[in-house]
């Protein structure tokens, strides 16, 4: 018995080498292979390196710049609208008779195109936050980079896209919502 165990570890033995010899150059291959990709990597991160150091002594255009197109309404006023002022100044609520939702109405009442300093709009939300006029007079006052990008689109001339109704954002989420139960 133990001649035969042993046979059999012997062959088995013999084997494994024989399969480590047929397998060896294939993962020499493989390591190499690895290797090259490795080295190519490192290449690469050396010259992002490189670019990096020889960029940061130059001012990043995007931050020197100013879009010459000038404050997106769609992008940086309507959100904050519809999020801070359209459910006490829209077409379901009209405080102080005033309304936001529509350019004719907001243009009309509180926005002075071209003028932030004579509108009425920048002065309400410019106010102490401990003041009892503020806008909105619920929740936070607005950021001052919120109250700084309303100053300059209104200095812009407060362009407001032709048909655009404001809708406050939580009529949005409301809407979004019964939409998605619809059959399809």
């Amino acid at each position: 018995m133990r001649k035969t165990i042993a046979i059999i570890l012997s062959v088995a033995a013999l084997g494994l080498n024989g399969w480590a010899e047929n397998i060896a150059p294939d993962l020499q291959a493989t390591v190499d292979e690895l290797k090259d990709k490795l080295a190519k990597l490192e290449a690469k991160l050396a010259e992002v390196d490189e670019a990096k150091t020889a960029s940061a002594s130059k001012p990043d255009p995007a931050v020197v710049l100013i879009p010459q197109d000038g404050v997106d309404f769609a992008k940086s006023i309507q959100s904050v609208l519809e999020a801070r002022c359209i459910d006490c100044h829209g077409p379901k609520k009209q405080k102080g008779d005033l309304r936001l939702d529509k350019k004719e109405t907001a243009l009309d009442e509180v926005i002075q195109p071209g003028k932030s300093g004579e509108s009425e709009l920048v002065k309400l939300i410019s106010l102490p936050a401990d003041h009892e006029d503020i806008m909105p007079n619920k929740g936070e006052p607005l950021t001052k980079e919120q109250i700084e990008i309303i100053k300059k689109w209104i200095d812009e001339g407060a362009h407001w896209p032709d048909g655009l109704v404001l809708v406050s954002t939580k009529d949005r989420a409301a809407a979004e919502a019964a939409a998605k139960k619809l059959p399809e």
